[in-house]
């Protein structure tokens, strides 16, 4: 009737009669929403996994499509400002924003109360610290913190958080600085440098800086000493330095 659609359907193998609401079909598919679950996540020329990809999404965009059937969506996309027709595998998208992992690439690294950096800010990170977050817009993610015990929602920039440990430079410290090849001074001396040098380093854990480093042409890991290292714009070299009056 003008209401209501009559349909055949099968449960348990047995075949059923069932009414569906007119208003609960189309003559047009839906259009559905739904997260980037892969990193990437591609978007294929036709509905096969060895077809040509055309465009690939970052892990968590949230994407537009529709059904085409069991396995694949179909979905317009545009590539260099032309819509093409593309394919989404079923299994590289779900419906819930999937949980990222990244490290605060400033020092400090902000949690706003809001998607705005004007925001209050409501925890920080050092740089280096790997966090957890989901996405919420091309601009922010969102996260859970936990504030003196009660857990509160936050928001963390993109350009904050990235996928590698960030790389600061300071100078040596020490005359001479040892890069260790465990995060220890009882560790083996793999490498020195003489104080003010300039160094390149990555966030270890609150003593200890990871560093890459060549020894006999080779590149090794080691780790430095965060006391050993600071951000100066001179260092003395002479050791005692003297200072002298001018006349």
């Amino acid at each position: 009737n003008s209401n209501w659609f009559k349909a055949t359907v099968y449960v348990n193998g047995g075949a059923k009669t069932g009414y569906i609401y007119a208003n609960d079909v189309s003559a047009n598919a839906p259009t559905l929403k739904g997260y980037a679950l892969k990193s990437p996540t591609l978007i294929y020329s036709e509905p096969n996994i060895q077809a040509s990809t055309i465009k690939t999404y970052k892990i968590g965009s949230q994407l537009q499509f529709k059904p085409y059937n069991a396995e694949w969506y179909i979905a317009n996309v545009y590539v260099n400002g032309i819509k093409q027709t593309g394919y989404i595998n079923k299994k590289d998208i779900g419906s819930k924003a999937p949980t990222l992992k990244g490290y605060a690439q400033k020092s400090p690294t902000n949690v706003y109360s809001k998607a705005s950096k004007q925001a209050k800010t409501v925890k920080s990170y050092k740089a280096g610290s790997l966090l957890q977050f989901m996405p919420y817009n091309s601009n922010w993610y969102i996260a859970n913190v936990y504030v003196n015990g009660k857990k509160q929602t936050g928001y963390i920039h993109v350009k904050d958080v990235g996928n590698k440990p960030p790389t600061f430079k300071g100078h040596a410290l020490r005359s001479p600085t040892y890069i260790y090849s465990t995060p220890s001074r009882n560790g083996k001396r793999i490498k020195s440098y003489k104080v003010g040098s300039q160094l390149q380093y990555r966030p270890y854990n609150s003593s200890w800086h990871a560093v890459t480093v060549v020894v006999n042409g080779k590149k090794q890991a080691g780790y430095l000493n965060a006391s050993d290292v600071g951000n100066l714009s001179r260092v003395s070299v002479v050791n005692p330095n003297k200072v002298y009056t001018y006349n």
